[in-house]
């Protein structure tokens, strides 16, 4: 199976999803690299010896897609101890439908500001809207949520936030291919 971009917005397409790739080794990395100073600190040990990772090439990923369907992406960091491989960490899944179907992907958020008060004790409602280009068809939920810190705020399935104490934190809400949108929420 051979692969021709025919424009540059699959170009731009392809950078997005590598960078979404990459972004999430890079924190997934870096939570590792906390977690083996913090042994080391704690327990006087690092049971990480090293850690490595990769992102196949387009080629190589490009040749095992097909038209027509949907795939599910998900990067997991694992670690060996005692010749046992553990996770340690995992990232938000990505659903994402290739070309040649009747379904497409969503193009991008719309409605989410980038400043969002709330009182302690309080809630606050977000309500995206996805852009598309065509029919999109969800296999996960239209949106997933995130807070950065729960325990300044917190944010449900329905989108909505809770005022937990005062402080900042920053909302994140998520298409069903990875993209996002963020929020900086304050809690007065």
């Amino acid at each position: 199976m051979e692969y021709q971009i025919n424009n540059s917005s699959e170009v731009d397409n392809w950078k997005e999803v590598i960078l979404v790739y990459n972004s999430a080794l890079k924190e997934i990395g870096t939570k590792l690299e906390i977690l083996n100073d913090e042994f080391q600190h704690v327990h006087r040990y690092n049971p990480i010896e090293h850690i490595k990772s990769r992102i196949k090439t387009s080629e190589s990923i490009v040749k095992k897609l097909k038209k027509n369907k949907y795939y599910k992406y998900v990067v997991t960091a694992y670690q060996t101890i005692y010749g046992e491989e553990r996770v340690t960490a995992t990232s938000v899944s990505v659903h994402c439908a290739t070309k040649g179907g009747k379904y497409g992907n969503p193009t991008g958020i719309t409605n989410v500001k980038k400043t969002i008060s709330v009182k302690k004790g309080k809630t606050v409602s977000v309500k995206p809207k996805l852009k598309t280009k065509g029919k999109v068809k969800t296999h996960i939920a239209k949106f997933r949520f995130e807070s950065s810190n729960p325990a300044i705020a917190t944010i449900n399935k329905k989108g909505k936030i809770k005022g937990i104490k005062k402080g900042t934190c920053t909302v994140y809400v998520y298409t069903q291919n990875g993209l996002y949108k963020k929020a900086t929420v304050k809690v007065k």
